[in-house]
């Protein structure tokens, strides 16, 4: 006997088809709280853009709304953040569903509701992920290069990603894969053998001259 709300968008349908205006705010239920209130506490400590809160009909739950974007395909990737956010900082786990704009929220009457006028509460710009735009501009980097100079750019890059991966922006194995990948799609290889060893070795060495992180700031800056 419940209302419910859908708090990201305005449908003909209830549907992703059926969006008529994405809202820009993004519900994240949490269930099986045993003190609702006291969470909610913790949530607000992380000066997050959270725009209202209240008790779960249950009594043992909590559903807050975030502000996310004027974009609903960021929608998933907003999600992912404020899920990462709170497992990470608070040690709980959210409800998936909220990553589906369509989804319906169940509403509950809560005299301890926390509420704020959206427009005062200022948005967030999700950090861009620094290993994605590396992985970016490695492969470009490798398929660009013209036979005679393969050897010499694999070189560079793997060295490369050794520094970024001293620095702590990306992960050894999957970009040692990663590598491989992207020179085994290039083709025209004479020797995989060979361009595997070169990426290894480079890696490795590079491992030892981590890239500076104001060099990393400024590249990562550029559009």
């Amino acid at each position: 006997m419940l209302d419910f709300v859908a708090f990201s968008g305005r449908f003909n349908t209830r549907s992703r088809e059926g969006l008529l205006n994405y809202s820009g705010l993004i519900c994240m239920d949490f269930d099986n709280i045993k003190n609702p209130y006291k969470l909610l506490n913790e949530i607000i400590d992380l000066s997050l853009p959270l725009v209202m809160a209240f008790a779960s009909p249950s009594g043992h739950g909590l559903k807050a709304i975030f502000k996310s974007c004027n974009n609903p395909e960021m929608h998933p990737a907003y999600f992912k953040y404020y899920e990462s956010e709170f497992k990470n900082k608070l040690g709980v786990a959210v409800d998936k569903s909220g990553k589906d704009i369509p989804r319906a929220c169940f509403v509950s009457h809560d005299p301890n509701v926390f509420y704020m006028n959206s427009k005062f509460v200022p948005g967030i710009e999700l950090p861009e992920s620094r290993s994605e735009l590396f992985y970016d501009f490695a492969d470009k980097y490798i398929q660009s290069s013209k036979d005679g100079e393969k050897h010499t750019k694999l070189t560079k890059v793997a060295y490369l990603a050794g520094g970024y991966y001293a620095m702590g922006i990306v992960g050894e194995n999957e970009t040692r894969a990663f590598l491989k990948k992207s020179i085994v799609n290039r083709g025209n290889l004479a020797d995989v053998d060979l361009a595997f060893k070169t990426i290894d070795d480079c890696f490795e060495k590079g491992k030892s001259a981590p890239v500076s992180k104001e060099d990393i700031d400024k590249y990562l800056s550029q559009s």
